[in-house]
């Protein structure tokens, strides 16, 4: 009965060890705050102003901007395009998107631009892609995203 009681506090004891080294939190890597703020993400905004200015063809134009909240409470506005006619943010995100993302959709007379977020390194980036409408007769080709302005 003594050996059943060593063995047996021998394996308490071994997963004691185990449970510690596993699932107590690291000390080699003590964690600098401003680390961790960068590495979250910045959340996103879009918003839409008229612009006040005509268009070569005489329409009034839209100021499409984003609102940049980084983690740390820093808020930046950044004016991305002026377009002619109106702009929504879409109920669905783009593909390949930042996750957690909202894309921007500006139209007017059969022609409109979409934009999206994405990540770069520690950068973001704001792209921006030209779609026609179609028709029966026209089948417009997809353009690809290109982009516009890039964000800390």
């Amino acid at each position: 009965m003594g050996r059943a009681v060593v063995f047996g506090l021998i394996i308490l004891i071994g997963l004691c060890v185990f449970a510690y080294t596993t699932y107590a939190p690291s000390r080699d890597h003590e964690e600098n705050p401003a680390d961790t703020a960068r590495e979250a993400p910045a959340s996103f905004a879009w918003t839409f102003e008229e612009d006040g200015t005509l268009n070569p063809d005489g329409q009034p134009q839209t100021s499409v901007s984003l609102r940049a909240t980084y983690p740390d409470g820093q808020v930046r506005d950044t004016r991305v395009d002026t377009v002619p006619g109106g702009c929504s943010v879409l109920p669905d995100p783009e593909e390949g998107s930042l996750a957690g993302t909202s894309a921007a959709q500006c139209y007017y007379a059969g022609l409109g631009y979409r934009y999206r977020i994405v990540a770069e390194g520690a950068m973001y980036r704001v792209e921006r892609k030209r779609f026609e409408e179609a028709s029966p007769e026209h089948v417009p080709p997809q353009q690809a995203y290109e982009a516009l302005i890039e964000l800390p």
